[in-house]
This record gives C-alpha cells, structure tokens and sequence, in this order.
C-alpha cells in the first residue's frame, strides 16, 4: 500500500467539459479514498495536452485528510496549511505526462488513479472514461416503429447483452460474414435483432419468437441426426487456430510499418474483420443450441432418476453431464496463480507486507525465483480480462495475492479441488460413471456429449475473445487515430464506412457528431436498419417501454439451477462490469449476466443469481468452479432484488425468494 502524501485521480481528457485538448487533475493530501468518497474537496488543475502547459490552477482548503495508521487501518488527521497547492507545477507536468504516456498505450481516453509518495509517482488503477459526448442538439422525433411494421413490436424483445464489447465484436450481426458463418456452423440465421449504442456502451436485444423458431429448429435437427450438435461444434480448436495466427500476424504488420499506407491499413483492417466472424458466430451458435436442448436432458435426468429413487439429485447429474471436460486459458492461469500463492505460503510472507507496495518489492528482490514466477504471470495472462477491462497490471495482481493470503485457505478450498478435477480429468470420469449407471438411449448419450463440448466451446469462445482484442487493440488505435477520434468510438462506425474514411482520407467527426445522441441497428427480416441520433433514442425508449409493461414485480423468482446449494444473504446488484468492486465478500452477486471480467467479484460471492444464461453459461461454470450456488435464467432479478434485501438462494430447486426488504 502506498503510504500516499498526496494522492487524486487525473483524466486524459475533460469528461465534464469534454475538453479534447485537456486533462484535468484532482489532488488532495493523504490517501485518495477521501476524494473518492467526496469528503473533502480537491485541488483541480487543468492542462493543455499539446503543447503542455497549465492553464488553470483552482486551489481548496483542506482542514484534515486521510492516513494509513502504522497498526493497520486508516484515521482522519488536521492539516496545517491545507491552502496551499497539493502539487507545485514541476509535479503537475510530470504527472501530465504519465497520464498521457498511459493513454497513448491504451489508445483511448483514460480515468487515472495516482499517489505520490517521497516525490515519486504511482499508478493505483486505470480505467477507460466511458461517459465522453459531443455537445450536439438534435430535434426530437417520434419512435419509428411503423418504418418497420407493427410485427416488428410483436417480436417479444429480451435483453441480451450489456456492456463495453471491443469494436472486433462489430462482427456480429451487424457483418453478414458472422450470418453466414453461422448458417455453416448450425443451419440457421438470426432474422431478428436490435442493438443499441449508448457512447461506447452496447446493449442488445434477442427476439422471443426469433428464438423460439430457432431452438425449435435445432430440435427438429438433432431428432434428425444426434450427432448433429457434436458435429457442429467438432474441431472448433483446430479451426479457429488459424484465426488467431493471421490476427497476429496482421497486429505484428501493423507494428512492423510505422507508417502504413491507405491501402495497407485497409487492407488490415479486412484481414481482421474475416478472422474474428468464426469464433463470434460459434460462440452465438453455442447460446442457442444449449437451452434448446437442454430441458430435454433435465427431463430425461427427472424421469430416470425417479425410477431410481433419486428425484433429489436431479441439479446434481445435470451439473456433472453439463460440465466441460477440458480447461482453458482461464483454467491455466488459476493454476499458475495459486502456484505463486503457494509459492508466497511456503515463504512465510504475510498478507500485511504484500500490501505495502515498498515491503513486497523489497521481498520479491530477494527472491529471484519468485520475481520470475510473478512477471511470468503477467507476461503470459495479462489480456485475460481484456473484454471490458484494461490490461492486468502487476498492482491488480498484487492485490488478488493479499486477499488470498488474508482469508482462510477453507474459503477457496472447494475453487482449489474443482480446479485439480478439471486438470486431472475428473469431470469426464464423472460424467462416465453417470453414463454407466442410467445407461441411457443413443440420441441422450449423443446429447450429453454435445452440451459437454458446447460448455467447453463457450468458455474457449470468451477466452479468445479477450485474447483477439488484445493483440488487436494498438492496431485498431491506429486506424482510430488515423480517422481524428479515439479506439472506442470505433463502435459507432460500421465496418464499411471505416474503409471508406481511410480511402477518403476523411475524419470521422462528422459521423460521430450525428451519433453522439445515440445509434442503434435493427435487423429485420435479414435486413439492416440504421438510425442515429434522438431518432435512435426515440426507438429505444419506446422498446423500453413495451418490454417493462409485461414485467410484474414478485417476491418469488424461478430459474434454473446451475449448481445446487441453499445460501442466505445480501443481494448485491451489479448492472455492469464498472460497478464490480462494490461487492462485499459473502453478498449474493445478482447481475443480468457475466462475463470473464466479472470473476474477480464472483470469488467474493456467496451465491450467484442471472437473469439470462442455461446450464454451459459462464455463470454457470464458473459457480461450480469457485463452488457456489448459482441460479441462472431467473427473470427480472435486477429490478426485482434491490441491494441490502435479505435473500434465499435456493440452487437445489432453482428458486430465489425475498426474505426480507432494505
């Protein structure tokens, strides 16, 4: 931890004034979390990012500040001469630059925590800043739901997906190659969808009787061939490995010519759009064909196991026959983190010298081994997070090592053993030993080995996801750069009006302008519509509105059960991956879905509840992973369950139920 003199939090850019050419930094004495929680109130230094210079400098009077007490824990003490500039100007432009020098790294606008301590300059964390708007006025128009005809709002929307997805996830739907892929990988194309563009933020939506008609197909499907969902899915490793060597390839290109031409930009930034559209469309292929089959398995597991005297452990056998049976990535790098944590054990260290920043470095110094180990990790796994995440820094990792060491090993002792299953090959023995003793007909034995390699297929379609966007993120700044606007805002463009702007040699400004009030893209009958601006908004707000006069509150909420168990809790409930740190440890976790980088507030969770997702969703192995119990597919839960309400999980019958209200 550092012991902080003076500490704040700085923007690359202004997010108030959306001042393009300057950031803006917030200083106060002692630990930062009194800024961050509003206690006192900062210095606020602006600066002009080229050339640099200050050009404001707003000084406050601060009476008493926030401090690190040498036995632990934090206390308030009196500041003599708080008047004074908390950063004299040779400091402000030091730090000026750093801000600078980690925004160009990322290639987007960024919101910057810092601390200073002995006149040195440190990073505690670093995030993009997601709320930059143009200042633009736009006439109000009425919902243009007529344009499209009235089935379209008989369509039955759902929401899909929320969140900050990088621009290679303009593949999906909005590219007719990941349509196409789609129909080649299951015999079928999504007809209907909507998705809408807040800034940088998406949000999708599914059709119901879209839905329907497909799960229906791929019944009729598998009735028609068993193997149909195997051989969907087969090969999918081996396929998708020539994806990920051209992606980068185009990234090293990209490095290698430090001053691309139009045509070879263009022709890059092709070449990445045709390597992503396989793994977007299996992993949609995956979302689809799960909880189009897997009631039947729950059904067949209800029947058999009744005959058996074993109605009890119905969620127990559909867990195990769910379950993938190979790891990935993800699986390693938890491997090699608790090699490290075992590694710190044996070294005796404890949780109170890796949390003071100074101590730990000093510690690892001496132990060259360890040092290897901890960049290793690094090294090899820093992109892991990259869907809606920056990069995981050494402090991130730091940080994860003293909560581990600080809690009790029989905490993650169950997350330890399910981790030693999957890598010896449990899950598999497991799921044979099921299949032996119910010995059940060809087509579910076929099922079963379908939606094992499904779940697997949908963990690996994420972990690549992270990985593309990584090695594609300093190209696509690139491109970004090259258009006047920033890695983010690329989402607002379609692919084919990136290349027309590069061709052009033309800004982007002036489309982005029309869109910063909102952009939205429905597909419709196979066809794309675009609408911009207070149109879009317009169009959202009355979907909105049809989708939130069919939902009933209850004090009762059903779904299904990933991984059984009975919890009693605290709900907490988080919209978005930017809210993850609010979780305490032993909270139920209620979310609409999750995501590789929700996982760092899943470990904390007690029990886990989603509004969306089946048994292979990524709520679903990762609760039996970190062994929780989990209840997925639960309708409405976000605006039902409120934080601080008294909660029953019931995951041994899929139930949620409200014990007691805030």
């Amino acid at each position: 931890m550092v012991e902080s003199e003076v500490s704040g939090i700085a923007f690359s850019v202004n997010p108030v004034l959306q001042g393009k050419n300057r950031l803006v930094i917030e200083a106060g004495y002692g630990l930062g979390e009194a800024i961050v929680s509003g206690q006192i109130t900062p210095d606020n230094y602006a600066v002009e990012r080229k050339p640099l210079k200050i050009v404001e400098r707003k000084t406050s009077k601060q009476t008493r500040g926030l401090y690190r007490k040498p036995e632990g824990g934090d206390e308030w003490k009196q500041i003599k001469d708080g008047d004074k500039q908390k950063l004299n100007d040779s400091q402000i432009f030091k730090l000026s630059s750093m801000i600078l020098k980690i925004e160009r790294h990322y290639g987007f606008p960024v919101d910057v925590e810092w601390a200073m301590e002995k006149g040195a300059f440190y990073v505690t964390q670093s995030r993009p800043i997601t709320t930059i708007r143009e200042n633009i006025k736009v006439k109000r128009a009425k919902p243009k739901w007529d344009a499209l005809g009235e089935s379209l709002k008989a369509q039955m929307w759902k929401w899909r997906w929320y969140g900050n997805c990088p621009p290679l996830d303009n593949v999906w739907q909005r590219d007719t190659r990941w349509s196409d892929q789609l129909n080649k990988i299951g015999g079928f194309r999504v007809k209907y969808y909507l998705d809408f563009f807040d800034g940088p933020i998406l949000t999708m939506y599914d059709s119901e009787r879209d839905k329907e008609e497909i799960w229906n197909l791929i019944k009729r499907k598998f009735r028609a061939d068993s193997n149909y969902i195997s051989a969907s899915v087969d090969g999918f490793d081996e396929l998708v490995k020539p994806d990920v060597k051209m992606m980068e390839l185009v990234a090293a290109k990209s490095r290698k010519a430090k001053n691309l031409s139009t045509f070879g930009m263009i022709k890059l930034f092709r070449n990445s759009r045709d390597y992503f559209s396989y793994n977007s469309a299996m992993d949609s292929y995956c979302a689809y064909a799960e909880p189009a089959l897997s009631p039947i398995l729950n059904l067949y597991l209800s029947k058999k196991l009744k005959e058996l005297g074993k109605s009890s452990e119905t969620n127990q056998y559909m867990t195990k026959l769910t379950t993938p049976l190979k790891p990935t990535e993800f699986s390693f790098e938890r491997e090699a983190f608790f090699e490290i944590l075992d590694r710190l054990k044996s070294e005796k260290i404890s949780a109170a010298v890796i949390e003071d920043r100074v101590l730990f470095e000093r510690f690892i110094t001496g132990k060259p081994q360890l040092k290897r180990l901890l960049t290793k990790h690094i090294r090899q796994y820093d992109w892991l997070l990259m869907a809606n995440s920056a990069p995981m820094l050494f402090e991130q990792l730091r940080e994860e090592l003293r909560n581990y060491l600080s809690r009790k090993e029989s905490d993650y002792s169950i997350e330890r053993r399910s981790l030693d299953k999957l890598l010896a090959g449990k899950p598999e023995q497991e799921a044979k030993k099921i299949i032996a003793e119910l010995k059940p007909p060809c087509d579910i034995q076929d099922m079963i080995k379908g939606l094992q390699e499904v779940a697997y297929v949908r963990t690996k379609t994420g972990v690549l996801n992270n990985k593309l966007t990584y090695t594609m993120i300093p190209f696509y700044s690139r491109i970004a750069k090259r258009l006047g606007t920033n890695y983010l805002s690329l989402k607002l463009l379609f692919p084919e009006e990136i290349i027309s702007l590069l061709r052009k040699k033309l800004s982007a400004e002036k489309l982005l302008k029309e869109r910063a009030s909102g952009l939205s893209y429905i597909v419709f009958k196979d066809k794309r519509h675009v609408f911009i601006g207070e149109e879009a908004q317009s169009l959202r707000e009355a979907l909105i509105k049809e989708i939130e006069e069919k939902e009933l509150e209850t004090g009762l909420l059903i779904g299904t059960s990933a991984n059984p168990g009975i919890v009693k809790g605290s709900a907490r409930v988080l919209k978005d991956t930017t809210q993850i740190e609010r979780i305490q440890k032993g909270e139920i976790l209620v979310a609409r879905a999750t995501s590789i980088d929700f996982v760092p507030a899943m470990r904390k969770a007690s029990a886990i509840i989603t509004e969306t997702g089946g048994m292979t969703s990524h709520a679903a192995i990762v609760s039996r992973e970190l062994g929780v119990p989990c209840v997925v597919g639960v309708e409405n839960a976000t605006k039902v369950l409120k934080d601080g309400d008294w909660i029953k999980v019931d995951a041994d019958k899929g139930k949620v139920s409200v014990l007691k209200r805030k």
